[in-house]
């Protein structure tokens, strides 16, 4: 039986990334809830921000630019190769997509994919199913709602359960300085205890 689904902190694409590669090579699906070319977008600007905060920073402090250092994910280490091998990616931009996606994701599914004999099941760790961004995908939709989450959770929910996969839901984050709308929808009238992170751990 798979755990219980997992919410993790609000992340970057790039720490999304990072967090995915970082783990044991393991079947990974992973559903991006953007269109392609905007979480493409995304990890692009996220990443060339991590690269330049700390060349600004010695900048600032000798008075003399240092050597860029490359982002972790931009260097092909052995781990990475290996663990990418077991990661598949899906970009699903609605939730009516979603949904029909996750009522027909199964354990043949897996089986399918990664194409495991009976006897390497037993050892290989538990699949997993991430999916990031689901809450802010409902935004400005009809299902922008405790039920219209609730419905795209269960199944969520369902899928995994189905399947033999561990959930895992991971929001996007927002420039602190900044905030979002989202952000400030989700607040639950608790001052900045109620913040979007909170409320992603109550669906």
């Amino acid at each position: 039986m798979p755990p219980a689904p997992l919410a993790l902190s609000p992340a970057l694409p790039s720490e999304l990334l990072t967090y995915i590669l970082s783990q044991s090579p393991q079947p990974t699906t992973l559903i991006i809830c953007q269109p392609r070319s905007v979480f493409l977008s995304s990890l692009r600007d996220s990443i060339t921000a991590q690269e330049d905060a700390p060349d600004n920073e010695n900048g600032n402090r000798n008075g003399s630019e240092s050597p860029t250092e490359h982002h972790p994910l931009l260097v092909p280490t052995l781990r990475q190769i290996a663990t990418a091998r077991h990661v598949k990616v899906v970009f699903i931009p609605t939730v009516s997509h979603l949904r029909a996606y996750l009522a027909v994701f199964s354990k043949e599914e897996r089986d399918h994919d990664y194409g495991q004999s009976d006897e390497k099941k037993k050892n290989t760790p538990l699949p997993l199913l991430v999916v990031y961004g689901l809450v802010e995908m409902h935004r400005d939709t009809s299902e922008w709602s405790a039920q219209g989450l609730g419905n795209s959770v269960a199944g969520l929910v369902e899928a995994g359960w189905r399947g033999g996969w561990g959930v895992v839901v991971v929001e996007r984050k927002v420039d602190e300085g900044t905030g979002s709308d989202l952000e400030n929808d989700l607040e639950m009238g608790d001052g900045e205890g109620g913040r979007r992170g909170d409320a992603a751990r109550k669906i």
